[in-house]
């Protein structure tokens, strides 16, 4: 079949194939940063019951509120007799993928000493 002009005529499922192409989106992961993170109403715990600190409890109160895992957080840091003392959380930003079974992105965890910064470690 071709047009008046000499081209083919395209086929009439040709525009709803593009529209549809275009209206899907990959998937994506899930990402949400709590800052001043809290739980029952009172702040997070830098460290858990059982004894694990930073990335466990992070990790904890992700899991806790429905994610997987923490992919960044940072230390609230209080001074004391013996120096600063991390005690809770000023951030933590939680990771869940939309994909069962997803490869989890590279974590970045808060295990520098007293600086604060941020130093980069693989989830595994």
């Amino acid at each position: 079949m071709t047009k008046p002009e000499g081209r083919p005529a395209r086929p009439a499922f040709l525009p709803w194939l593009v529209l549809l192409a275009c209206a899907t989106t990959p998937a994506q992961a899930e990402n949400r940063t709590y800052f001043n993170p809290k739980r029952g109403g009172s702040p997070v715990a830098f460290c858990l019951g059982n004894g694990a600190c930073g990335k466990a409890a992070a990790d904890d109160f992700c899991r806790h509120s429905g994610y997987d895992t923490a992919l960044t957080f940072a230390r609230r840091q209080v001074m004391s007799g013996g120096g600063e003392e991390p005690t809770g959380f000023t951030q933590i930003k939680c990771y869940k993928p939309s994909v069962e079974g997803s490869a989890k992105p590279a974590a970045v965890t808060n295990t520098a000493g007293k600086s604060g910064r941020l130093v980069g470690a693989s989830l595994k």
